[in-house]
């Protein structure tokens, strides 16, 4: 084989690049044509024009050189483009050299270079636009481009038109020629305007279709209100307006939130409408219901039982009267309180100010006048909803469900709350205030940095807030409803069938007594007969005669009551019949009440051996991996001839192992079944010392800096499950290792438990309640936790506790940083018997 020669080698190869990646490029980086001309309209605000105009022309016919013609046959060469889009702003304009360089050059951007060092605009806008990329999404709009521009003062304007289907033939990018042109132009006139001719899809701008590009601008072009630019969009001579509509929408809320986060706090503000508890129009009893309680009055009989029977929720969650509606929310979070920010050197990741408005919108009732029928209603809310992201004021394409509140909804905890089809809203960002959060090429979800870290979890601290929030207003809504039933029915409002069996055993006596003394009365109205019958009779053979009619009249008078005093003893016993009948029923719901009580409490003590069982399975977890890895490495040593001490040190890792294992099981075996039922004296110190021990050991396996200490004031025994009382406590003690360690600090963690008869203090020197949640802590699905938080461990904690006769609280003392900490189980003085 020969050698190559010197002579067969050639030197300066570059890479070439064909002409269809310019297609290819517009199709992939630009998504669609509303993103092609939103990226338009980008470049205008970067130009510091105060305005972007949109005029789509779908019948104008041009000539490829750009003349106007009114007929095809009139285009000398035959080629007849139908259709533009204009794209105006007064905005900078471009110099020859800024064409040249920047606009003509792919990916060229100077907007990069200028973000890149933090410098913004005269008009201190900083740059939404820096891919260098958007002029190709001319491409897919149109098969012409022209150019004109004119920087403000220069008396230059300067043209340039470029041929896209030229490129669909050419070999090599650089064989498509284009010039360059320059003219006078008027000293005060400045801006630049973009003529797309030859629209690709001209019939797609009007019609069914030209709705739906109307509600997707609407939705990519900020609809919530003006950010200083404005944006102007007219279709064949009609002028449409892009925030019409929604403000409709938005007049149309029954619930708003505004959010606002600025110096590591975020801030936010809610009002509710009476049209919150309005249901719809399929559920009559439940129409009926809210306009008894709340149209009747505007719900002000609700308020101020809410305000009066529910205080120490209302102040947690800063829940208030609104005098301009109805129902008013507010409270604050610090950066420092939330759980689960992102940290860099031991630092808090601060995402930038932002702020932003979430309205929640009825889905079928009251179309707002501006939509032609519930149908486009619909259609247009459902391409609008969502909380959609915009930088200052364009539109970022993320996901409509970012928040997850899809999956959020189909669980317990969100039965009352935000869902994605109905709510729509807006996060305000800024290039300038939030330049960590960057969106990748696609501009169509942001990157996974830091930044957007703590933003989400900034976020996801507000939908907590408004889960507890809205949770409360409704159960306390339902609470309000059973109250007004059971004073209508004249019985206590959390009457139990035994209750109720009791007061139909009273009614039912009473109604005998009534019985009796109608029986009675009846003898005596019939004595009183016999004696006017009798006195009738005498006097008609005596000489007054005339005293006969009068008694004849009284005698009917009594017959007349008799007749009534019959028929009120036969309801009477029809009323004892059905308190009879009503007496069984209830005997019956009792049976059936007993046995979903205990099906309820097998139910809470299974959840809670759940949690421990969570908590458990990763230590169970770490030993068999650390022994599996033990075996494999020992295996892999077993080689002739084999050494008595591997052999010895492997059995010993194993016992080691098999005893961590039966700790483990053994913590856990008192809260299983078959031991649920027992119960024994048990010397609270001695339960508690074993409770530390195991704990302990658990946070030295696992290498947390955590210590538990039981500190005894007054011991005492009580007789108790031994089961419920470790799931009780694993609870508590496992909800302060969460939170000691979510500070991540060097500081010891510490847990302490005081004994204090009749009564626990659990204690821990963690982050402490969340204030906003102090009076929420012990209701179903309420965490502070931003992750696996299910919001049932207190829950359980006192389901588990009342078969036990015990209670739990959190105590009202608070630490030195305003917040409280201690939880106190109280056995009651009575259940409990002090230590000789």
């Amino acid at each position: 084989m020969a050698n190559p020669s010197s002579d067969g080698r050639t030197d300066g190869l570059t890479l070439s690049v064909h002409p269809s990646v310019v297609f290819r490029l517009g199709e992939e980086m630009i998504q669609d044509d509303v993103q092609a001309i939103v990226e338009l309209a980008k470049n205008a605000y970067d130009a510091d024009s105060a305005s972007a105009r949109i005029v789509v022309d779908t019948q104008s016919l041009t000539a490829v050189d750009g003349r106007s013609i009114d007929s095809p046959n009139d285009a000398d060469d035959g080629g007849v483009l139908r259709g533009e889009i204009e794209v105006r702003d007064r905005g900078t304009g471009m110099t020859r050299e800024e064409i040249i360089q920047s606009w003509l050059t792919v990916s060229g951007s100077q907007k990069r270079d200028l973000k890149a060092k933090g410098k913004t605009t005269a008009k201190k806008r900083t740059p939404v636009g820096d891919k260098g990329l958007g002029r190709l999404g001319t491409q897919r709009l149109g098969r012409v481009l022209d150019l004109y521009t004119v920087v403000k003062g220069s008396g230059v304007a300067h043209r340039l038109t470029i041929p896209w289907d030229e490129y669909a033939s050419a070999d090599r990018l650089d064989s498509v020629k284009f010039t360059l042109t320059s003219e006078h132009a008027g000293r005060d006139e400045h801006g630049t305007t973009l003529k797309i001719r030859g629209l690709r899809s001209p019939d797609s701008w009007h019609g069914p279709d030209g709705d739906e590009l109307e509600r997707q601008l609407a939705a990519m072009i900020s609809p919530f209100g003006n950010r200083g630019f404005k944006v102007s969009l007219n279709i064949d001579g009609q002028a449409i307006d892009l925030r019409e509509r929604p403000r409709a929408v938005r007049a149309n809320a029954m619930l708003r939130y505004e959010l606002d986060y600025r110096h590591r706090v975020l801030s936010v503000s809610g009002t509710m409408t009476q049209d919150y508890f309005r249901p719809d129009r399929s559920g009559a009893d439940k129409r009926a219901t809210y306009e008894q309680t709340i149209a009747a009055d505007r719900g002000a009989a609700f308020l101020d039982w809410l305000l009066t029977n529910k205080q120490d929720q209302v102040a947690s969650l800063g829940v208030r009267a609104d005098p301009d509606g109805y129902i008013a929310f507010d409270a604050q979070f610090a950066l420092a309180d939330m759980d689960g920010v992102p940290r860099s050197s031991g630092e808090l990741i601060d995402p930038g100010p932002f702020s932003g408005e979430i309205d929640m919108v009825r889905l079928r009732d009251d179309v707002p006048s501006v939509f032609d029928s519930a149908s486009d209603y619909r259609a247009f809310l459902k391409e609008i909803n969502g909380v959609r992201i915009y930088r200052d004021g364009f539109g970022i394409p993320v996901s409509r469900d970012w928040l997850n509140l899809a999956s959020r909804w189909t669980t317990g905890s969100s039965f009352y709350n935000l869902r994605p089809e109905n709510i729509i809203g807006f996060i305000d960002l800024s290039a300038a205030d939030n330049p960590g959060l960057e969106e990748t090429s696609s501009r169509e979800k942001f990157r996974d940095t830091p930044a957007h870290r703590s933003f989400l979890t900034i976020m996801e601290r507000w939908l907590k807030y408004t889960d507890n929030a809205q949770s409360f207003v409704r159960r306390s809504y339902n609470d309000y409803l059973r109250e007004l039933a059971a004073a209508q029915a004249d019985v206590p409002a959390e009457s139990t069938p035994t209750v109720l069996i009791e007061q139909t055993d009273q009614q039912d006596v009473q109604t005998g007594v009534l019985l009796t003394n109608l029986q009675a009365a009846r003898g005596a109205a019939l004595s009183a007969l016999t004696a006017a019958e009798s006195q009738e009779e005498s006097l008609g053979e005596s000489l007054f005669p005339e005293g006969t009619k009068s008694l004849h009249d009284a005698a009917e008078q009594i017959r007349a009551v008799l007749s009534t005093i019959d028929q009120l003893s036969t309801d009477v016993e029809g009323l004892r019949a059905t308190y009879g009948r009503q007496r069984s029923a209830l005997i019956v719901l009792r049976e059936q009440f007993d046995a979903v009580q205990g099906q309820l409490s097998e139910a809470w003590e299974t959840v809670a051996l759940g949690l421990t069982a969570e908590a458990l399975s990763h230590e169970v977890s770490q030993i068999t991996d650390r022994l599996r890895r033990r075996t494999q490495a020992m295996l892999r040593g077993l080689k002739p001839p084999i050494r008595e001490v591997t052999v010895r040190t492997y059995a010993e890792h194993v016992l080691s192992s098999t005893a961590a294992l039966t700790r483990q099981l053994g913590h856990l075996n008192p809260a299983l079944r078959y031991r649920r039922e027992h119960r024994e004296q048990v010397t609270m110190s001695v339960v508690l010392k074993e409770i530390a021990t195991h704990f302990n050991t658990r946070w030295d396996d696992l290498g947390y800096n955590i210590n538990m200490a039981v500190t005894v004031k007054d011991d005492f025994t009580v007789s108790i499950n031994p089961g419920r009382l470790t799931q009780v406590l694993d609870n508590l003690i496992l909800n302060s290792e969460y939170w000691i360690r979510s500070l991540q600090t060097a500081e010891p963690g510490r847990v302490t438990i005081m004994v204090d008869r009749p009564s626990l203090v659990v204690s821990d020197n963690g982050p402490g309640i969340d204030p906003s949640l102090e009076g929420l802590i012990f209701d179903p699905f309420v965490s502070g936790k931003r992750r696996n938080g299910r919001g049932l461990g207190l829950f359980v904690i006192r389901q588990l506790l009342e078969p036990e006769g015990a209670t739990v609280e959190l105590s009202p003392e608070r630490s030195s940083d305003g917040r409280r900490r201690d939880f106190v189980i109280e056995f009651g003085s009575s259940k409990t018997q002090e230590l000789a």
